[in-house]
């Protein structure tokens, strides 16, 4: 019979909270891929998103920010790859870009005053990426601002 991905036993990975400060316009918090070679073969394995959380903490009271999360985005400046768990995960992670263009969005929220937050289970949404595609969660900021966020995910071996 059929099933739903999160009703299979799968590896589950987190990136883990990652922070960046000064935020005014939009960059990349972070940016997952998964790699084109997994294991020495090429990588068949799909990712599907769980879980969004995201937090913001502005130098101003009435301060305006927002977070995309964005498939496959150009970055700027020098991405730098690093895998999240090199023996069991097909994911790979940047930190180091900065720009966002392009890409399809894929979800989008407003974040307002000095301090806010935003968790979203974002399974209903049935959110893939496989083989060499990528998923950026940009923010920004109208205040400098200090955000976290973090991702959630199943590989779908």
């Amino acid at each position: 019979g059929q099933t739903k991905y999160f009703e299979l036993h799968q590896p589950q990975f987190s990136s883990t909270v990652i922070s960046k400060s000064t935020v005014t316009t939009e960059v990349a918090l972070f940016t997952l891929r998964s790699k084109a070679t997994y294991s020495g073969k090429t990588n068949f394995i799909d990712i599907i998103l769980e879980f969004l959380s995201v937090a913001i903490e502005a130098s101003s009271a009435n301060n305006i920010g927002q977070i995309r999360l964005v498939r496959n985005a150009t970055l700027g400046g020098t991405p730098s790859w690093a895998d999240i768990n090199t023996t069991n995960s097909t994911v790979e992670i940047d930190v180091a870009g900065t720009t966002v263009t392009g890409g399809k969005e894929l979800i989008s929220a407003a974040m307002a005053g000095k301090n806010d937050k935003d968790l979203v289970d974002v399974t209903p949404y049935d959110i893939l990426f496989t083989e060499s595609e990528t998923v950026t969660l940009a923010v920004m900021s109208a205040n400098s601002a200090t955000f976290n966020g973090s991702l959630l995910w199943k590989e779908l071996f």
